[in-house]
């Protein structure tokens, strides 16, 4: 069976702007937004550490983040040794995390869903 997480904090977890902007914030960031509206996105993990002490990311274990977004956390959980399944209905968002998360090979799938809509 897999653990399923989402954080909730009150910080923007994604954040728009320019690209220098998050070249300033050592932020990673892609340039998204389709043909003529090009717009360099950065995403910043919150509560990291905090994630991965109480998941306790091991070898073969299998988590599931069901707010996959720019994969900050699904990249911590991986390095850790888990296979992550990463959930999000942005196509955008798992095509980024897809692209930065590439290296782990088949221990990450992103997955094209709502956290809202994962059965119990």
């Amino acid at each position: 069976m897999a653990t399923t997480f989402q954080i909730h904090t009150g910080l923007m977890g994604w954040a728009w702007g320019g690209a220098s902007a998050a070249r300033a914030e050592g932020a990673r960031f892609a340039s998204v937004g389709g043909e003529g509206n090009e717009m360099p996105f950065y995403h910043e993990s919150i509560l990291l550490d905090e994630v991965v002490e109480y998941l306790e990311p091991t070898e073969g274990k299998l988590l599931v983040d069901g707010t996959l977004g720019g994969g900050g956390h699904t990249e911590a959980l991986l390095r850790g040794g888990a296979w992550v399944k990463g959930i999000d209905r942005d196509v955008e968002a798992r095509n980024y995390a897809s692209e930065r998360l590439e290296h782990f090979g088949d221990r990450f799938e992103a997955v094209a869903g709502r956290f809202s809509e994962m059965e119990q």
